[in-house]
């Protein structure tokens, strides 16, 4: 992902199942853009869990041979509020009339969760959304909890870089808080 201003760029995706983390860094350092990588990223908060053995937020920031040196970041990102967040740079910007996202054609999985191709793993519709009864009709507030790996990662980045959207007075304002909790 490249940001510039306020629009982001998807430029690639590592889409996988069934790897390691070690496995997912080793793929990662084999892209011709791995060398203008950030040290910072996101995860979810779930990538902090000690199974018997390093977290993957460890082995991200590891400084080993089959680390990555890059330090995640990571916070509980409500899931109505993050998607509410997603939406807003889904929709094109009002002042420029030019996307907020721009995902490349080469970001098979992530295009996939939206429902624009099928799924690169089952070659099957897999698209992130909410409960659906017999007759069609949107069952729940919340959305299955399954495709949307892709998206909940643009999310916490969302989230961590420009913070969240909070009604106020009837505009819509950006706040971001420091790991803290507190507001910046």
């Amino acid at each position: 992902v490249q940001v510039i201003g306020d629009v982001i760029y998807v430029v690639d995706e590592i889409y996988e199942q069934y790897r390691t983390t070690r496995e997912i860094i080793q793929i990662c350092k084999l892209k011709p853009w791995w060398s203008k990588v950030s040290s910072h990223g996101v995860i979810d908060v779930a990538g902090k869990q000690h199974q018997a053995m390093e977290s993957v937020a460890e082995v991200w920031g590891s400084t080993k041979p089959d680390g990555a040196g890059i330090d995640l970041a990571m916070q509980l990102v409500p899931i109505q509020p993050g998607i509410d967040r997603y939406r807003d740079f889904l929709k094109i910007n009002p002042l420029s009339n030019q996307p907020s996202v721009v995902i490349s054609p080469r970001c098979h999985g992530l295009i996939s969760e939206h429902g624009g191709e099928f799924n690169p793993f089952t070659g099957q519709q897999a698209v992130y959304r909410y409960h659906i009864d017999k007759e069609g009709l949107t069952l729940g507030e919340e959305p299955e909890d399954k495709f949307n790996h892709a998206i909940k990662a643009m999310i916490y980045g969302i989230v961590d870089r420009f913070g969240y959207v909070i009604p106020d007075s009837g505009m819509r304002r950006a706040i971001k808080f420091s790991g803290s909790g507190r507001r910046t």
